[in-house]
């Protein structure tokens, strides 16, 4: 076997790192709630880290569309996440939940074998805020957003 080696500048190498140990954060305080002070979806440091994790967990060919929904989501009020990326929809903590992952499994087109934790409660939000259909990418979270949606309109 070869090791392969791959050249980072440097501020991603920094968030790849600060990633590892929000990582280790999560398992060891999970019950952790977000206070207002760590509501910081708007800040300009968390958007830098939050693109750059875009950048690298989302393939360049969604990464746009997910940098425009994260835009969309941060217009709305009933949703948060703090610097770790915890989300908070309706003033409750999403537990081990991601911003990154949720948007991951919503702008790939194809299935993730592990959903990422939280989604109901994700799409849940989705539909109740009327989300155009054209940020969601996912074939099979289509799916079941249109069905729900076109059941609720025959009623």
């Amino acid at each position: 076997m070869t090791k392969e080696m791959i050249l980072l500048p440097k501020h991603r190498y920094e968030s790849i790192i600060r990633t590892e140990n929000t990582e280790s954060d999560k398992q060891t305080s999970a019950k952790e709630e977000i206070s207002p002070q760590e509501d910081i979806k708007t800040e300009k440091d968390n958007s830098d880290d939050l693109n750059t994790l875009i950048e690298l967990t989302i393939p360049v060919k969604y990464r746009e569309k997910a940098k425009t929904l994260l835009q969309f989501l941060q217009s709305q009020s009933t949703i948060s996440w703090n610097k770790h990326g915890k989300v908070k929809i309706n003033n409750e903590t999403v537990p081990n939940s991601h911003i990154v992952d949720l948007l991951r499994d919503v702008v790939i087109p194809y299935g993730c074998k592990q959903l990422p934790s939280g989604h109901e409660i994700f799409y849940d939000f989705l539909k109740n805020i009327h989300i155009p259909m054209g940020l969601i990418s996912n074939r099979m979270r289509k799916q079941l957003y249109q069905h729900d949606t076109t059941t609720t309109v025959k009623k």
